[in-house]
């Protein structure tokens, strides 16, 4: 189990730096704001809509800004300089064309990545044998699943 564990760790890593949606970007440009002091991104939003550069409201829970924010601060070495530029940036065109997409989208779903793992921990204690087999094996291949569909 811990082989097909390990392959469906990779898969998704491999995954993720090449599928984009421009989601991502919005939640994550909201998300920003975080690193500026900015603690009510529902208050914050509302005032300065006129001023961002992407206008869609905070959908969100707090949680959710918190995380990405804190993820956004704790990484943000590793992004570099111009990754605010790119996440406030609303020209779809330029946002896929530039060279670093590949590492931000990798470390903007590093989050995500870490709690589909736990999470996957969490439920191989759980299941035994023949449901783990049955439910939880089939899980860990989604990505695989996702992308034949996309090639039929």
């Amino acid at each position: 189990m811990k082989k097909i564990l390990v392959l469906a760790i990779a898969l998704r890593v491999l995954v993720a730096a090449f599928l984009f949606h421009p989601d991502i970007k919005t939640f994550n440009f909201q998300a920003s704001f975080l690193k500026k002091g900015v603690f009510n991104i529902y208050t914050y939003l509302t005032e300065n809509k006129k001023n961002l550069s992407l206008k869609d409201d905070f959908v969100y829970f707090p949680l959710t800004y918190f995380t990405l924010g804190v993820n956004q601060i704790v990484t943000s070495p590793i992004l570099g300089g111009n990754f605010d530029a790119w996440l406030g940036n609303a020209d779809s065109n330029s946002s896929v064309t530039d060279p670093n997409i590949f590492k931000y989208l990798l470390v903007l779903k590093l989050p995500y990545l870490i709690a589909d793992v736990a999470i996957a921990f969490l439920l191989l204690n759980y299941f035994d044998d023949k449901a783990m087999s049955m439910y939880f094996r089939p899980c860990l291949h989604w990505p695989l699943s996702f992308l034949l569909k996309r090639t039929n």
